[in-house]
């Protein structure tokens, strides 16, 4: 089983999925998706010959990414003061 990240819809209706361990691309119709799925979501997935065979949303990875978005954007909005010099 493989993490994969739901980079983007194509004009198609093709939804695009990168696995990461294996860097591969698959190009899926976005009706083979779990319900609920839209780009920026995580899935766990089963490559069988070179296809993708399973789907399952991966809640705790996505949980774990939008805390840690979070942690980074309240690090840049506390640190308010710049380095560079006004005119």
């Amino acid at each position: 089983m493989y993490s994969a990240y739901f980079d983007r819809m194509t004009s198609n209706k093709q939804a695009v999925l990168l696995v990461e361990s294996i860097q591969k691309e698959y190009i899926l119709p976005a009706s083979s998706l779990p319900s609920g799925s839209k780009p920026g979501s995580w899935f766990h997935v089963t490559v069988q010959n070179d296809a993708i065979t399973s789907i399952k949303i991966d809640g705790a990875k996505m949980n774990a990414m939008k805390d840690d978005i979070q942690s980074r954007l309240g690090r840049l909005q506390s640190n308010q003061k710049s380095r560079f010099k006004r005119r």
